[in-house]
């Protein structure tokens, strides 16, 4: 079950001294704008178009979507007949993705059409998704339900790969990389309230996420305004768990079974600032992962993402039972 709130938007323009608590109103007028065998293909625009089939971006966006999906521009079902028709109707009417007021208005991306787990359902689930940009993302799985669950996401310059079975709950994606940002491929992650609103806004980069940011302001503005952030496997499951991380141009590399025990890891490395590293670190930089770092008792180490779990606790960076720094 998804998270469902009746909080107001927030706005699309955020001062790097904006504060998680409380959704700050917004204008009438102001629009906003995993592992690698988890992640679906990879959609985005191409060479440089001098037609129509442009979508207000200055280039061409991908010949056709994978089979199955809703090749949705701008709010349009791209190569039907009918050349007015919305991706509302090309969902059959919202019955196989695109349900709610508005949720695929202004929309461009690859949308999978499925009754059992459709996408795009609530109302702006999926509004101005790619608006004014160079992507095309696939949508899958079930993925950008609720309420704004991806309203403005990788929109204004914004770029992001495959989201499947992600972006639950109301503004669960909202404006994520949006204003230039870049997120790789997401996959069963940002789940709950704002898990992942304002990830990677205003340039910032995230290489991917898998399994993570799973409850409610999980990953909120998480390498936000210019901050750079690896691959995250397995981490940031807690409520508030890596809220501010690596925010205003901070760095930390990969984040593997990490940041699992409450809001431990809030604002690590935000703004670079080396006074919140934990004992062992040195610097916040990308060359730097974490690794089995800020795990509640019961947890078991792992050697990597990529291998099975070991109680060996040789492979942490910091002691699994660390809680705080």
């Amino acid at each position: 079950d998804t998270a469902s709130t009746a909080s107001t938007p927030l706005k699309r323009s955020v001062s790097a001294d904006a504060i998680r608590s409380g959704p700050p109103p917004i204008a009438a007028d102001d629009e906003p704008v995993e592992t690698a065998e988890e992640a679906t293909v990879d959609v985005g625009l191409l060479e440089a178009a001098k037609d129509k089939d442009v979508a207000g971006t200055g280039r061409r966006l991908q010949p056709s979507c994978p089979k199955g999906f809703v090749d949705c521009r701008n709010g349009l079902a791209y190569g039907n007949v009918n050349p007015t028709k919305t991706c509302f109707q090309a969902c059959k009417d919202g019955k196989e993705c695109c349900a709610g007021t508005d949720a695929c208005t202004n929309t461009t991306a690859c949308i999978e059409k499925d009754k059992k787990k459709p996408n795009c359902v609530g109302t702006k689930a999926c509004y101005k998704v790619g608006f004014d940009s160079t992507s095309q993302p696939n949508i899958s799985g079930g993925s950008c339900t609720d309420d704004s669950a991806c309203e403005g996401f990788a929109s204004n310059g914004g770029e992001v790969g495959s989201i499947n079975e992600s972006c639950k709950g109301a503004y669960a994606c909202y404006l994520l990389a949006e204003d230039g940002g870049s997120v790789g491929s997401i996959s069963k992650s940002c789940i709950g309230i704002r898990a992942c609103d304002f990830l990677a806004l205003g340039g910032g980069n995230v290489t991917s996420i898998s399994k993570s940011c799973t409850d409610g302001y999980a990953c909120d503005f998480l390498a936000g305004i210019g901050g750079n952030v690896g691959s995250i496997e397995a981490s940031c499951i807690d409520e508030f768990a890596c809220v501010n991380l690596a925010r205003d141009n901070g760095e930390v590399g990969d984040i593997c079974n990490s940041c699992r025990d409450k809001n431990c890891c809030e604002a690590l490395c935000e703004a670079n600032n080396p006074s919140t590293l934990p004992p062992g670190y040195t610097a916040c930089a990308t060359t730097v992962p974490l690794l089995n770092f800020c795990l509640p008792a019961s947890a078991k180490n792992v050697t990597s993402c990529t291998s099975k779990s070991t109680k060996s606790p040789k492979s942490a960076k910091v002691g699994k039972s660390m809680k705080s720094f």
